[in-house]
């Protein structure tokens, strides 16, 4: 008998066992999702559910179309948003320049 042959039930075994384990996993459960686009990079900091059920989203882009309109200059800026719990983009505020003005606690020069 060769080694495959001898530890081929053991394999089986432990593949049965892995592939079980795979689809009793639970699945994760995404109610909804959003994104906020422009030209240019963004990226959220911070995301925050108030106590009313809205998500508050912190973050910094560097982009004057898309999402962020609001910002007239093509410099780092700070953007605030507000999602409604079903996952509507009720506003956006942007702030010009305002990653490097505006700094978190922490956070360097």
């Amino acid at each position: 008998m060769n080694r495959l042959q001898e530890y081929l039930p053991c394999l089986i075994c432990c593949g049965l066992a892995l592939l079980s384990s795979l689809s009793l996993a639970a699945q994760p459960d995404s109610l909804w999702s959003v994104a906020l686009y422009g030209e240019k990079g963004s990226f959220g900091h911070q995301f925050i559910e108030g106590i009313d059920g809205n998500i508050y989203w912190e973050g910094g882009m560097n982009s004057k179309l898309g999402d962020f309109t609001g910002n007239t200059k093509d410099e780092d800026g700070i953007f605030l948003a507000k999602i409604s719990p079903s996952g509507e983009k009720v506003w956006i505020n942007t702030f010009n320049d305002g990653y490097r003005e505006i700094r978190r606690p922490g956070s360097r020069p």
